[in-house]
């Protein structure tokens, strides 16, 4: 049993660190997602409106806004996962815990 949960702890540990990568990973995505957003609206307010350039940049605005929006729920997902993970975790370490103590004090019983 002890073997077995501290493999399920390492796979359990190694899945939280890849979901907190994969976050890292999006959160990056989106800084870059507002800088485009940022440089187009910047460039956005030199058009007249109503202008070919104008109306363009409007979709494109959009089109990363609609990205940003994917790419948000997508991180509340890994976030959900990543905290599922950690309760795992411990509980996982609690059995672990629990099994140490039961080893160590039939050693220990077995002295006396």
């Amino acid at each position: 049993m002890g073997l077995s949960s501290a493999g399920r702890l390492y796979a359990l540990v190694a899945r939280k660190s890849d979901l907190e990568f994969e976050a890292q990973s999006i959160e990056q995505h989106r800084t870059y997602l507002s800088s485009q957003m940022m440089g187009m609206f910047n460039t956005q307010t030199k058009l007249e409106p109503g202008t070919e350039a104008y109306k363009f940049i409007e979709a494109r605005i959009a089109q990363l806004q609609q990205a940003d929006k994917v790419l948000e729920m997508h991180l509340n997902r890994i976030n959900n996962q990543r905290d599922m993970m950690s309760k795992m975790i411990e509980e996982c370490r609690k059995v672990l815990g629990e099994n140490i103590q039961k080893s160590f004090g039939l050693l220990g019983n077995s002295n006396n």
